[in-house]
């Protein structure tokens, strides 16, 4: 029965986390980065492994002229031992001894996402088939564009369009507009599919790492 409680059954795992069934097809996802140095996949992997999770996917990349280090893990919650507040009380505590910026969530709860683009359709074409196809696990929830080229592919994809010109005079007014919006659809990242606007401080402050700058194909994650 779904929703069941299973009952630790020795004392040995009495002090453990209560696992349900419908962890079963949960995960958390884990975000970081920090200065580059050896070692970090070992540290966070062990942080994971030692509470009885099971990893599904890691990935790294090193940006080399930044020296920063950065990596996505997501892990099975079937067997983990600790609730998402237990976890980042302890994770919190290696995050200051390493220096990570991190953020983690648990359960399938889908991020909102809005992408953003401009006149250049390919990346915004690349995410709308990975997320129809199931291989990104969110909600787009609109596309945003200062010109009305993708109008069509955003429709033919069932997304709501909204076109909003930005010009040097008009900039501050536009992304108040943008801005307006993204608090109507609960957004929480923004993603700049080859959007060939730069950002003002305001706008990146009300999303503070939580905006992806997207300018060629390849994998992605959410």
């Amino acid at each position: 029965m779904i929703g069941q409680t299973i009952q630790a059954p020795t004392a040995e795992f009495s002090s453990k986390r209560i696992v349900r069934l419908e962890d079963a097809d949960q995960t958390a996802i884990l975000v970081l980065h920090c200065p580059d140095r050896r070692g970090l996949v070992g540290t966070v992997a062990d942080s994971i492994l030692r509470s009885g999770g099971n990893i599904l996917q890691l990935d790294q990349h090193v940006d080399r002229d930044l020296g920063l280090f950065f990596l996505r893990v997501e892990w099975s919650l079937m067997d983990f031992e600790l609730t998402e507040q237990e976890f980042r009380e302890r994770f919190s505590r290696i995050a200051n001894d390493n220096g990570f910026r991190w953020r983690v969530s648990f359960g399938n709860k889908q991020l909102s996402v809005a992408v953003f683009v401009s006149r250049y359709q390919h990346c915004l074409l690349d995410l709308l088939h990975r997320h129809e196809i199931g291989e990104l696990k969110c909600h787009i929830a609109a596309v945003f564009s200062n010109h009305e080229d993708a109008q069509q592919l955003a429709e033919y994809y069932g997304l709501p369009f909204h076109h909003i010109p930005v010009t040097k005079d008009l900039k501050a007014s536009a992304e108040g507009r943008q801005l307006e919006l993204l608090e109507g659809y609960d957004a929480d990242l923004v993603v700049l599919a080859r959007y060939m606007q730069v950002l003002s401080p305001n706008f990146v402050s009300r999303f503070p790492n939580r905006i992806i700058n997207v300018h060629q194909i390849g994998r992605a994650h959410v």
